[in-house]
């Protein structure tokens, strides 16, 4: 899966009604996700609270989970995450959250129902329109994956990983390719230095023809990450067009990278 955006939204404790200053205290600094060694124990102590009950209760599991994806414990936080959940079912961003561990953990249609939950919640949610675009993707419903870039974008959430996501979808369709290169060159323009950009705008080149100009992206891409198997391996395709006696040694390159990169490749429209 392409990796997901994490929610930047300031998620605030509705706490129960009657709650002392004391336990709004801690309750906050459980919150204090970039503290997690002091955070984690008092969200430990928290939940052995019978006592701390709704949205408080809710919060502070969700904040030990976040705490977990914090330190890359990503399935440690599902069940934190499904108990906040059950606990509050109005906030967008626990589904969200939820979404991004399930699609991080390898999962590819729970994260869609979760990032589809957080839209319900919150329609103008552009980081969840964002993800679900590429849960989309990753299950192969491009022109799902294509509206949801399209609405992250008229949201607010321009930047280059978008438009990239948006640029993948149309060429996977292999449908409009000039708004896809424009949608490339821009991700390009916005993050330089990721290498994916390059990728995704050489592939455009290859279906539209342009050879050359996609061995040249390919080899931005293969500066910025070596080991990018796709990246070899369709430059190896794109020399072949063009006669370049180099093209079995990238092809075998990228092959060796990884192994089923051809079949993958096959699956959109690149016969071996």
């Amino acid at each position: 899966m392409r990796k997901l955006v994490i929610c930047s939204m300031l998620l605030l404790c509705a706490c129960d009604a009657g709650s002392s200053p004391e336990l709004d205290a801690q309750i906050k600094a459980c919150g204090d996700f970039a503290r997690s060694e002091v955070a984690m124990p008092i969200c430990d102590r928290l939940l052995e609270d019978d006592t701390l009950q709704g949205d408080a209760r809710a919060f502070v599991h969700y904040s030990r989970a976040m705490i977990a994806m914090e330190r890359q414990e990503v399935a440690s936080a599902l069940p934190d995450l499904s108990e906040a959940i059950r606990l509050d079912s109005s906030q967008p961003a626990y589904y969200g959250t939820r979404g991004i561990a399930h699609g991080t953990l390898g999962e590819l249609r729970s994260p869609i129902d979760d990032f589809s939950r957080a839209i319900e919640l919150k329609p103008d949610d552009a980081v969840s329109f964002q993800n679900r675009g590429k849960a989309y993707s990753d299950v192969g419903e491009q022109r799902l994956a294509l509206l949801d870039f399209s609405s992250a974008i008229a949201l607010g959430n321009d930047q280059g990983d978008t438009r990239n996501g948006r640029c993948w979808a149309r060429a996977m369709l292999n449908e409009e390719l000039e708004l896809a290169r424009d949608d490339c060159e821009t991700a390009v323009r916005m993050d330089p230095k990721v290498g994916n950009n390059f990728n995704s705008l050489a592939f455009v080149r290859f279906r539209s023809g342009d050879y050359a100009g996609a061995i040249d992206d390919y080899t931005a891409a293969l500066a910025l990450d070596p080991d990018g198997a796709s990246s070899y391996y369709m430059r190896g395709r794109a020399k072949a067009k063009v006669d370049d006696p180099t093209a079995a040694e990238d092809i075998a390159k990228g092959m060796s990278l990884e192994p089923g990169v051809a079949q993958r490749y096959a699956g959109y429209g690149i016969a071996p």
